[in-house]
């Protein structure tokens, strides 16, 4: 399985009282979803939310292609166990696709996987796009 992330709305709130400069305040909006299951609702406003409720990110960075998959359970639970509840990481193309057009996500490069063990554990992930 894969995550992915949706843009699900993007508004736009004008402010104004007695004789304060207008400004624009953004929410965003992303849903969580694995497949079709949505995992939650991620607010960023004036500080994150997470399904309603203010959401502090403390993050670790671990790049999963350069651990051995064995271990991939065993440097998660480690992170977590830190007070960590979000992995960040990025998909360093040049591994995945070593030849042009050619992709390959199986074995030691099975990303979907890595993010499948950071969910059981109960980590939320940060993914990028890497080189």
């Amino acid at each position: 399985g894969f995550f992915g992330e949706s843009i699900n709305s993007f508004k736009e709130i004008i402010k104004a009282s007695e004789g304060k400069p207008i400004y624009k305040e953004y929410t965003l909006y992303i849903k969580l979803k694995r497949g079709e299951y949505i995992m939650g609702i991620f607010e960023i406003k004036d500080k994150f939310y997470l399904n309603g409720e203010p959401y502090q990110v403390r993050s670790g960075a671990m790049h999963y292609f350069r651990i051995p998959a064995y271990y991939w359970e065993d440097r998660l639970r480690k992170l977590k166990e830190c007070g960590f509840n979000t992995v960040e990481t990025y998909i360093a193309w040049n591994v995945h696709e070593e030849r042009e057009g050619q992709f390959d996500f199986s074995g030691e490069k099975d990303f979907g996987r890595f993010l499948d063990i950071a969910a059981k554990l109960g980590l939320n992930a940060i993914v990028r796009p890497g080189p």
